[in-house]
């Protein structure tokens, strides 16, 4: 996990201002598209309810995805779907949320708003990962 957490946060550190990095989450979100959580799928239980769209995590054939409305909302839904696939469930189920927060630098990225949202869909991944 360390590893992706890594390459994902120096992405984030070339580019010079907000506005181009909240643009590159916009373009990774919607990769998002390319292999959605099925819609029977998003439901109350999936549902990241702090997040002001619609926002929805699930495991689905072997691996996490998302569906979100919101576009930086899809932009880390796609990150986090990208890092906790690329580690054993194990690994998700006993990660530290406010580490890997840390470690992305979340809080120099995301709103007070986002970042509820994004450490709410952690929580979910990680007890979804532990079922």
């Amino acid at each position: 996990m360390e590893q992706r957490i890594k390459e994902w946060r120096d992405t984030f550190e070339m580019f010079d201002d907000d506005l181009m990095l909240y643009e590159h989450l916009i373009d990774e979100g919607r990769k998002l598209r390319n292999d959605p959580l099925p819609e029977h799928l998003r439901t109350e239980a999936t549902r990241v309810s702090r997040c002001q769209y619609d926002l929805f995590v699930a495991r689905h054939e072997d691996k996490f995805k998302a569906y979100s409305t919101g576009m930086i909302a899809s932009g880390y839904a796609y990150l986090l779907v990208d890092i906790f696939n690329s580690v054993p469930l194990e690994e998700v189920a006993v990660c530290d949320p406010k580490q890997v927060g840390e470690s992305l630098g979340i809080k120099e990225i995301l709103s007070a708003q986002r970042g509820n949202g994004f450490f709410q869909m952690m929580d979910l991944m990680k007890v979804q990962a532990g079922e």
